[in-house]
């Protein structure tokens, strides 16, 4: 089984944090109760955003000192302390607030009091057995007590309240989605749960992923994944993933999108043996994307590609500084690519990259060695965007930052401060960054990350 299923239950986990449209919510009693709530979740969200600046501000300190270690957690449970005596208080006067259960749930699993958070659902789910974001969130706390442990137990749990979530809100794509990713993690207890063989467990992963792809019948992100599924079948059915993956590419959204597609036909077709057609597709990939897949295949293949290479020379030249000594950073650079690869022992750092000669590539990405990113930021010294990243939702959520916390306004996805994400290798993300931050006066870029499973 690939690498690649173990990562998207940690993506998921991160999901159920992003509010859901107001019909999956639960009506407020009066107008007092829902700004009081609303000034909870404000001061919730506060508090999250200045104890994550704080790690970020401190990283140096924190790995040298234990006593700056233990000082910084007494400041973060002094910070968190009032946050939860104000959610335990409104609870106490409106116990059958179903949306403050499930915030007050989220905000203990982000304070890794997991257990809490999962009685939070439950109780939850006794006033409203119909509460989906409750199902779901259930659903990504066994799921990840299933990978812990590795035991069939939590797993099947995690698959029965993905099935509840999908099945209290069957148009909700993102449920059936969930589902069919647990399903073809968790195939022993999957197919336990359905009572089928093994060998069948794929194929109803593959029924989920096309019930949510025909309810978001334009995202590529699932189109792939169900694309993908059938490079763990055997035998190989060559004519149903050439249909999935042409179906992907209907739905590609630029060039990048549309390589990963020819790429993946041509790993397709040179796994069933046809070499001659694997070398057809692809020759329609050109390598400027995934440069390090596109070499692999072209050996594997015997497909001479001169025109990519890791030594050709850089019109720019740069610095780079990372905050933390223990991590690693790479760059591959030509007159038309940049790409800084990162590898970080712990799920908080920074770098800095000054430009001291020539003019940006036209294309700048960033590889770092995490599937989910709680927190990451970019600015030129005059622009900072912040969010938090997906690698297999091949998605972020973006914002202009206002000040140190404030994020401001989410980012319209027309804006030409979009920063692109997709999946790199089986356990990381390549963050593409947008041409608009990257001006004649930008020569320098500030990065910083924070991995909720730090």
């Amino acid at each position: 089984m690939s690498k690649r299923w173990l990562i998207l239950l940690v993506i998921f986990a991160i999901l159920a944090l992003i509010p859901l449209p107001r019909a999956l919510a639960q009506s407020p009693a009066d107008a007092v109760v829902e700004r009081e709530f609303k000034t909870i979740l404000a001061k919730d969200n506060a508090a999250m955003t200045e104890v994550h600046q704080w790690f970020h501000d401190n990283l140096a300190n924190l790995k040298k000192s234990t006593e700056q270690r233990t000082a910084l957690g007494q400041l973060v449970q002094q910070r968190l302390t009032p946050v939860r005596t104000t959610y335990e208080d409104f609870l106490a006067k409106n116990p059958e607030h179903t949306r403050a259960r499930n915030a007050y749930a989220s905000f203990l699993s982000q304070s890794r009091n997991d257990k809490e958070a999962a009685s939070q659902w439950e109780i939850a789910l006794e006033l409203d057995p119909k509460s989906a974001v409750a199902w779901n969130n259930l659903g990504v706390h066994f799921g990840n007590l299933a990978i812990q442990l590795k035991e069939l137990e939590p797993a099947q749990r995690a698959i029965a309240n993905y099935i509840k979530a999908a099945e209290v809100a069957p148009r909700e794509p993102l449920y059936l989605h969930n589902l069919a990713t647990a399903i073809a993690l968790f195939r022993d207890a999957a197919a336990e749960h359905f009572k089928i063989d093994r060998a069948q467990v794929l194929d109803r992963a593959l029924e989920f992923y096309r019930k949510a792809l025909d309810l978001d019948p334009k995202r590529f992100q699932l189109a792939a994944e169900l694309a993908e599924t059938y490079h763990d079948i055997r035998p190989i059915r060559v004519e149903e993933a050439r249909r999935a993956w042409t179906r992907a590419l209907q739905n590609a959204r630029d060039d990048s999108d549309r390589e990963w597609v020819n790429l993946q036909l041509a790993l397709l077709h040179a796994n069933a043996g046809d070499l001659v057609s694997a070398r057809q597709q692809f020759a329609k990939a050109s390598g400027k994307h995934y440069a390090e897949l596109h070499l692999r295949l072209a050996k594997a293949l015997g497909v001479p590609i001169a025109n990519v290479t890791a030594t050709n020379a850089a019109t720019c030249e740069f610095k780079i500084e990372l905050r933390r000594a223990d991590d690693k950073i790479e760059s591959v650079s030509t007159a038309d690519q940049l790409v800084l690869s990162i590898t970080v022992k712990s799920g908080i750092g920074g770098a800095t990259v000054k430009k001291s000669s020539g003019v940006w590539p036209a294309s700048v990405s960033l590889r770092i060695n995490r599937p989910v990113l709680e927190s990451f930021g970019i600015g030129n010294g005059t622009v900072t965007i912040n969010g938090a990243a997906y690698a297999e939702q091949q998605a972020g959520r973006w914002h202009l930052a206002k000040g140190k916390t404030d994020e401001g306004e989410l980012l319209p996805a027309n804006s030409p401060l979009q920063l692109r994400v997709r999946k790199h290798g089986d356990n990381g993300m390549e963050i593409e960054l947008p041409k608009a931050l990257l001006t004649e006066k930008t020569d320098t870029l500030s990065l910083k990350w924070i991995d909720r499973y730090r």
